[in-house]
């Protein structure tokens, strides 16, 4: 899966729409032709109301009007066995690989043929760690039956995180233009599209690696022990949603945290 052009062409979406358009060019000729971006965060509490908010926990998707009514209105995303692994998790979790190795329950198992109505196979889910706290998840599937392709596993992660930052930061640009104040359906989802910040530490031990340096270089200069330096980087990876410090860097950079 090449990724190159898809972030040229992020680079010119305009709109969220537009982001999500790009990703499905991107990965539908792979057979992935059904996405969905979810908020995976806990019921957040609302700084107006001392009691949790249920909202919709899927910001944007092409699934079916019938599915997504289903899904919502029986809040089957409270018993999505993939949903809690994603969170925990900061790697591809693939359906397939969670519901045969776990018992379901019956709520569960009608959601398995659920989702098999509706055109969800092989599906891929990509966890995305924002800064508070704030967890997402990129959902890839395809429309037919068949074996997951796990040779594009890594792509998809990092394709995943591309997209979060074009998508906040489009989302970002679409406010600035709205007048409107938000109502409380909106809270959670413009909450968690916040840019993620990196310490100064987990800044400096980046930029470094950017420059080519190994950690032990890296805790000379900075005058930390080895142990710690690896202690930044991989809080960094962590905020980042990666578990690469190639990666890490790359995405630092694009967001500019920092300046080789």
């Amino acid at each position: 899966m090449q990724l190159a052009g898809f972030l040229e062409a992020l680079n010119d979406s305009a709109s969220p729409k537009d982001v999500f358009d790009q990703v499905y060019r991107s990965v539908s000729p792979f057979g992935y032709e059904q996405i969905g971006l979810f908020s995976i965060n806990k019921k957040e509490k609302c700084a107006d109301l001392e009691k949790s908010v249920d909202t919709d926990p899927i910001i944007i998707s092409n699934y079916s009007e019938s599915f997504l009514q289903n899904y919502l209105g029986k809040k089957r995303y409270e018993i999505d066995p993939v949903l809690p692994l994603a969170r925990d998790n900061i790697t591809p979790v693939v359906w397939d690989d969670v519901v045969g190795r776990m018992t379901l329950s019956e709520e569960q198992k009608q959601l398995v043929i659920e989702r098999r109505h509706a055109g969800l196979h092989s599906e891929v889910t990509c966890p995305i760690h924002g800064s508070h706290a704030n967890i997402l998840a990129l959902r890839f599937a395809r429309q037919h039956a068949g074996p997951c392709d796990r040779a594009n596993l890594g792509a998809l992660q990092v394709l995943a995180i591309h997209f979060y930052y074009a998508f906040a930061r489009s989302r970002e640009k679409e406010d600035k233009n709205n007048d409107t104040k938000p109502g409380l359906s909106d809270v959670q989802k413009r909450g968690i599209l916040t840019s993620h910040t990196l310490s100064q530490r987990e800044a400096e031990v980046l930029l470094w690696t950017a420059r080519g340096k190994s950690a032990s270089s890296i805790s000379i200069i900075l005058g930390l022990s080895e142990n710690t330096v690896n202690f930044y980087v991989k809080n960094a990876m962590r905020k980042l949603g990666t578990t690469n410090r190639v990666v890490a860097v790359v995405l630092a950079v694009r967001l500019g945290l920092i300046q080789p």
